[in-house]
C-alpha cells in the first residue's frame, strides 16, 4: 500500500500547491499593506457651532487631527457661491499651524462673516493642508451652523422663525 499525498487528492502537484500558497500569502500581504497605508494617514475633522461669549454671538470652529500623522494646516476658508462666480473668504489668519496626532485648534471669528449679499450663499467650509488637500466640514454641519446663526439673529431681532416648542 502506497501513501497518497494530500496534494494529489485535489489533482495538484507539490509545485502547484506551493504556487497557490504563494499567491494566497502575497494577496494577504498586499491587502494588509493597503489597509495600513489608508489607516496611517493624517485626517482632519472640521466642526463648528454658534455660541455666546461676553454677550456677543460668535461662530466657534475646531480643526482636529484625528489621523496618525502630523499635518500642517495652511488655510481655513469658507467657499461662497454667488450667481456669477465662486469665491473664498479666509476665516483664520493665524496659519500655518502644525497639528500633531490628536491635537486640535479651536478659534472664534466675528459674525460679520455670515452677513452675505442676498445673492450669495455659503457653499462649504474647509481647512487646507500643506499638500493642497481640502478637508471639508460636512454639509449637514455647515447647514446646521447657518441655521444656528439664523436662529440667534432672529432672537436678537425679536423675530422667531420657528414656533415655540410645547412644554408639556
Amino acid at each position: 500500500m502506497s501513501i497518497i499525498s494530500p496534494f494529489a487528492l485535489l489533482g495538484l502537484t507539490t509545485f502547484e500547491w506551493v504556487a497557490v500558497y504563494g499567491a494566497v500569502v502575497s494577496t494577504f500581504a498586499v491587502v494588509l499593506t493597503l489597509w495600513r497605508v489608508r489607516r496611517d494617514r493624517a485626517r482632519i475633522l472640521v466642526t463648528g457651532m454658534i455660541g455666546e461669549m461676553d454677550v456677543q454671538i460668535l461662530p466657534c470652529f475646531t480643526i482636529a487631527n484625528i489621523g496618525r500623522r502630523p499635518i500642517c494646516i495652511t488655510d481655513f476658508a469658507m467657499g461662497i457661491q454667488s450667481a456669477q462666480e465662486q469665491s473664498r473668504l479666509t476665516l483664520l489668519d493665524e496659519l500655518p499651524r502644525k497639528l500633531s496626532e490628536g491635537e486640535q485648534v479651536t478659534f472664534t471669528t466675528s459674525l460679520n462673516l455670515f452677513h452675505l449679499k442676498p445673492t450669495e450663499s455659503v457653499k462649504c467650509i474647509y481647512a487646507l493642508d500643506a499638500s493642497g488637500k481640502k478637508h471639508y466640514m460636512k454639509g449637514e454641519h455647515v447647514r446646521g451652523l447657518l441655521k444656528q446663526y439664523e436662529d440667534y439673529a432672529a432672537e436678537e431681532n425679536g423675530t422667531h422663525t420657528h414656533p415655540p416648542a410645547n412644554s408639556t
